[in-house]
């Protein structure tokens, strides 16, 4: 019995001692890599939203989630990327490879899915401010990406 405490207190202080959990290496490893919006060559950051990853332990799957803004409220407080009519639009992850889903929002809700083309897409023809979040999906999870637009004349 003095055996299982004295492992049970180990373990306790061995789990605590790092100051983080195995969820914040494995999340930061893709989120502070972050991913980059690539315009004209130049590549611009994408402000991370929530976040789902998983891992698997001894015991099971463990799940960390996390609720954000959305993107809508994250572009607020953004700086649009000037771009052209029609520019070409492509993304960048330090990681490996993500598969990657594109959503056009409003000012109050998501529209609607952007067609990609090998992880490309072209900027409307219409003068106008656009907020567009990327969903990136990995083998362990996904995470929400939100960057704006302003196409002037």
């Amino acid at each position: 019995m003095k055996k299982l405490v004295v492992l049970i207190a180990f373990l306790f202080l061995v789990g605590c001692s790092s100051g983080s959990s195995p969820f914040d290496e494995s999340i930061d490893e893709v989120d502070s890599s972050g991913g980059s919006v690539i315009v004209n060559e130049k590549a611009y950051h994408m402000e991370p939203g929530g976040y789902r990853w998983e891992r698997k332990t001894l015991s099971g799957t463990e799940v960390v989630m996390t609720d954000a803004a959305s993107p809508n409220q994250i572009a607020e407080s953004m700086e649009p990327i000037q771009v052209k009519k029609g520019e070409t639009v492509s993304f960048q992850f330090e990681k490996e490879k993500a598969n990657l889903t594109v959503y056009l929002w409003s000012e109050t809700e998501r529209l609607n899915e952007v067609e990609l083309e090998d992880n490309t897409f072209h900027i409307p023809d219409e003068t106008g401010y656009y907020i567009y979040e990327v969903v990136a999906q990995w083998r362990n999870g996904e995470v929400s990406y939100t960057f704006t637009c302003e196409v002037k004349d």
